[in-house]
């Protein structure tokens, strides 16, 4: 039997920003390795959901032997101070699995939540009064979606301990992205 590949659509924490070893330390690859797995990352740093176009672009350019896709989006998504956001989020990532049905209909799809920022992070800046609310309300609202759509959902709410987040309060060092594969693997200790 041939391994299996994941392709991570994501953002700069999918990507390993600012991690000295990303190929290794990031969450998406070390939840490729504990599956025995192949890794595409296809993060980008800022990737909100609505990437509609890049996501049609890397179905696009996708090779042959994808086996799963994981999408981690929403957490730029936070940011917008828009009271719709949460249901947005939803929408563009439902557009992205069927999108990705239309394109590979034999690809396992899994949908992850919105990590956590450093609280600290939040209360130096304008959007602090509502990023917060707004990851709670957007992985709520994946969740629902991931529910209705008939696929996985890894929720990365709480995950992250505070310490790992103390660069920037956005990206995680490498214990976070332990911690973050951690809580991926327990959720979901084999691939659909």
């Amino acid at each position: 039997m041939s391994k299996s590949t994941i392709l991570f659509f994501g953002d700069s924490i999918t990507v390993g920003q600012e991690l000295a070893a990303p190929g290794i330390e990031r969450w998406s690859s070390r939840v490729a390795t504990a599956f025995d797995a192949v890794e595409i990352n296809e993060g980008r740093g800022g990737r909100p959901a609505s990437a509609l176009d890049e996501f049609r672009a890397i179905l696009a350019g996708a090779k042959e032997g994808i086996t799963h896709l994981v999408i981690a989006l929403g957490s730029n998504d936070a940011r917008e101070n828009v009271p719709a956001i949460a249901a947005e989020v939803a929408a563009n990532v439902a557009t992205q699995i069927g999108l990705a049905r239309a394109a590979f209909p034999a690809w396992k799809i899994v949908v992850c939540g919105p990590y956590d920022i450093h609280a600290a992070y939040l209360e130096r800046q304008d959007i602090a009064a509502y990023r917060g609310r707004n990851l709670e309300a957007i992985g709520s609202a994946l969740r629902a979606m991931a529910a209705a759509e008939g696929v996985p959902f890894v929720d990365f709410a709480g995950v992250l301990p505070p310490r790992s987040l103390t660069h920037d309060g956005v990206h995680p060092d490498a214990s976070g992205h332990a911690a973050l594969a951690s809580a991926f693997l327990a959720q979901l200790p084999s691939l659909p």
